[in-house]
């Protein structure tokens, strides 16, 4: 919230039991994967957009928003690196 008025979001997944999942990436990083977006979140037709966090190192345990990158892969799968301390071996 900005001056107590709520800026528009876009939800890419839900953090519920049974719409979230952990893998570990082919770099050995830990993911978090949430499904459950709206529908009118992915633009093909019968697809569900979904959102995968990978947690990579990083100097900060919790990041500035500038160093969290994002972009839109395959399909409707909306690709996250959050960099944060915690992630490093």
């Amino acid at each position: 919230a900005q001056g107590g008025k709520y800026k528009s979001c876009i939800v890419h997944g839900q953090y519920k039991e049974n719409l979230a999942s952990w893998n570990t990436t082919e770099a050995g990083n830990s993911e978090l994967i949430l499904t459950g977006a709206p529908p009118d979140q992915c633009r093909i037709p019968n697809d569900e957009a979904t959102a995968h966090i990978e947690f990579v190192c990083g100097g900060d345990e919790s990041p500035d928003p500038s160093n969290i990158t994002w972009y839109l892969g395959w399909g409707c799968a909306y690709e996250v690196k959050f960099p944060t301390s915690l992630a490093c071996k």
